[in-house]
């Protein structure tokens, strides 16, 4: 039987069903494609925010001012809080003058659209494995705080993780088992955990377009090597940390690629090139924390701009790149840590 054509130069009813049907596949195809795509990119994103709030969190209540406010003249009875320690603690961040900044625990991270990192279920729990009231007068106690790092996506939690962090305090405890936290112990140097971390922050390079962005690897590792994309100007970066675990990448397609890795031992310290108003060109220097040795290592860029140079202090090295990207990477800061 002959299949009729509605006109010569046309498409018989099977062709277009079929041809229908491959455009179907293909945007079904597509449109899975760009979720996998998108939800890659946001689990980075994920990723990297809550590597992002441990550090903070970290860094603002083990300084001196924030963990005498938070834990300054807290009284309990050690007998009462042996299984659950202390609960429903609140953690805030305080200025000079000695007003709250910020409460940590009702202040959540937004990361896009839904995403949000949130702290919960703070408590403080000594280790007191006798389960009996501290002895009478002055004593120093080891305690461990505990909190709950959640996403959570329109409220409904997608990963939960318990981290601790160990203190010590100095206690008055009265002849009827009331103990009061009189100050915070943090200058133990034997245990780098409880010191305040150090950081560098190096000069801003290049002009203030595009939207902002932070590149920062997992707490307590630092940056290996970088992949890029770059023409005339840098189109993109994104850096590799310790373990080849890599960030989100900020900027855009354009340019070819470039992958820098430092040699074995050593981390990013420092890098150079050239920027204007966007960055024309960036390089990079890596040192050995052994040997101390620093090498060079060309990224890749044009000729434009004027030059820049920045690096690390001493025995510090990059854990982090911060900046503004659009098209093209519109400025690049490098922040460093301590060892």
């Amino acid at each position: 039987m002959k299949i009729q054509k509605t006109h010569m130069d046309g498409f018989s009813l099977i062709e277009a069903l079929v041809a229908l049907g491959i455009l179907g596949a293909a945007s079904v195809f597509f449109m899975n494609y760009t979720n996998n795509v998108n939800k890659k990119v946001s689990d980075v994103n994920v990723r990297d925010a809550i590597s992002s709030y441990k550090r903070e969190l970290v860094t603002q209540i083990f300084n001196r001012r924030n963990c005498s406010k938070n834990f300054q003249n807290m009284t309990f009875r050690a007998q009462n809080i042996a299984a659950n320690g202390i609960t429903n603690v609140r953690l805030s961040t305080y200025a000079p003058n000695g007003t709250i900044v910020k409460t940590l625990a009702e202040n959540s991270m937004k990361v896009d659209g839904n995403n949000h990192i949130i702290l919960e279920d703070i408590k403080l729990k000594f280790q007191n494995s006798l389960g009996a009231n501290f002895p009478s007068g002055e004593s120093e106690e080891t305690a461990e705080l505990t909190f709950k790092i959640s996403h959570k996506v329109n409220n409904k939690t997608l990963y939960s993780k318990t981290e601790k962090l160990p203190f010590n305090f100095k206690l008055q405890t009265d002849n009827n088992g009331n103990s009061r936290i009189t100050d915070c112990i943090l200058q133990d140097e034997a245990d780098p955990v409880i010191q305040t971390p150090t950081y560098h922050f190096g000069s801003v390079n290049g002009g203030w377009g595009g939207g902002q962005f932070v590149l920062q690897c997992p707490l307590g590792t630092f940056a290996t090597g970088v992949h890029m994309r770059s023409g005339w100007e840098v189109d993109g970066i994104q850096l590799i940390c310790e373990g080849g675990y890599p960030t989100y990448y900020a900027g855009s397609g354009g340019g070819g690629p470039t992958t820098v890795n430092c040699p074995t031992d050593s981390y990013i310290s420092g890098i150079y090139g050239r920027r204007g108003g966007l960055v024309d060109q960036i390089n990079f220097r890596c040192t050995n924390y052994k040997s101390q040795v620093t090498t060079s290592h060309s990224g890749g860029g044009g000729g434009g701009g004027g030059d820049y140079s920045d690096s690390c202090p001493q025995g510090m090295y990059v854990f982090e790149f911060r900046g503004r990207a659009g098209a093209r990477l519109d400025h690049i800061q490098i922040v460093c840590r301590k060892l």
